[in-house]
């Protein structure tokens, strides 16, 4: 009997273990893959290909820095890029530090933009760090326009620095060069007779142009009164006209004056002073010349806009009607410094 038992469990023993291999084997004998190996991605090619696009990437952009633009003088334009196209070669500006004296250097003048003149030192007699410079407004510079027709010059003048260009502001010049070739002319250094002298009738004319504007007297001749009075006329008639051109003149000193400073139709930085009476001398707009401390007004300005107010001093210069103002000392002024009764 208990052998009977012992050899039915066993035989029970064997169907369970052959039903749990059976359970345990897969329908599928294909070896499973881990999800995203290479042999699946293979495998899901082979099924669904890709199909090949001619896209271009397109990668984050920066955002661009804005660079604000200093007409200056020259209206915008460069004027060196100006002296290279005239000049057919490219040259090295001046790179003199602001203050620099020129003295009697000599060159060429090349026009500019806007109407303005470079001087291009001579490459022989240039020291270093000189080069082509823009020459500033003044009437100085006026004087050499009306006697300048393309003559080599001699220039002196200080140089001032407005956005790493150096500007010129000219005190002195000569235009041309001496000819000490020539012979000398022979004078006749034998005494001469003044009676002799007063009957030359060029030297009689001479005589009068050198009493010109001189109230004629009774001892004078007729004749000569006759040409003294209408030049004395035209004399006047010129010195009214000239007392009534608006403005300051060249040379005027302005002391601590209340101020703003604007931009002007062709972009040049203008100066316009706090005043009343819209006849006064100095109701004029002044353009700024360019220098260090133009620099300096224009980040205040750039930071405070319409409210920025300055108290400015500096030397008036005019150019061809137009008042100009290089600034010396500039203190800004703030809103808690205004006062109501000023």
């Amino acid at each position: 009997m208990n052998a009977l038992r012992s050899s039915v469990s066993i035989v029970a023993l064997l169907l369970v273990a052959n039903s749990t291999l059976a359970l345990a084997e897969p329908e599928d004998q294909t070896v499973r893959q881990a999800p995203g190996s290479p042999e699946q991605v293979r495998q899901a090619l082979a099924i669904l290909p890709r199909v090949g696009t001619n896209q271009i990437v397109v990668m984050p952009t920066v955002s661009a820095v804005s660079v604000a633009i200093q007409p200056g003088l020259s209206e915008g334009e460069d004027w060196l890029k100006v002296l290279h196209e005239t000049l057919g070669e490219n040259t090295a500006p001046s790179t003199l530090a602001e203050g620099a004296f020129i003295l009697n250097r000599p060159g060429i003048i090349v026009q500019g933009p806007n109407e303005l003149l470079i001087f291009v030192p001579d490459k022989a007699d240039r020291r270093a760090g000189e080069g082509p410079v823009l020459l500033m407004p003044c009437q100085t510079l006026e004087q050499l326009e009306t006697e300048w027709i393309g003559q080599p010059v001699e220039i002196s003048g200080e140089i001032f620095t407005y956005h790493d260009r150096n500007q010129l502001l000219i005190s002195a010049y000569l235009i041309g060069t001496s000819t000490p070739s020539e012979p000398a002319i022979q004078q006749d250094t034998s005494p001469v007779d003044p009676s002799s002298l007063e009957d030359d009738p060029a030297v009689r004319d001479l005589l009068e142009e050198l009493n010109f504007g001189a109230e004629p007297s009774d001892s004078t001749p007729k004749s000569a009164r006759e040409r003294i009075e209408p030049i004395n006329q035209i004399g006047q008639r010129a010195q009214v006209t000239t007392s009534t051109i608006g403005g300051l003149d060249e040379g005027t000193l302005i002391l601590r004056r209340p101020s703003r400073m604007i931009r002007n139709g062709s972009g040049a930085w203008t100066i316009v002073f706090d005043n009343d009476n819209p006849d006064a001398p100095d109701s004029v707009d002044f353009i700024v010349e360019p220098c260090r401390m133009l620099m300096r007004m224009e980040n205040i300005v750039m930071q405070s806009g319409d409210a920025g107010r300055l108290l400015v001093s500096g030397r008036v210069y005019t150019y061809k009607g137009g008042h100009y103002i290089l600034p010396t000392l500039m203190q800004r002024v703030r809103p808690q410094e205004i006062n109501s009764l000023q």
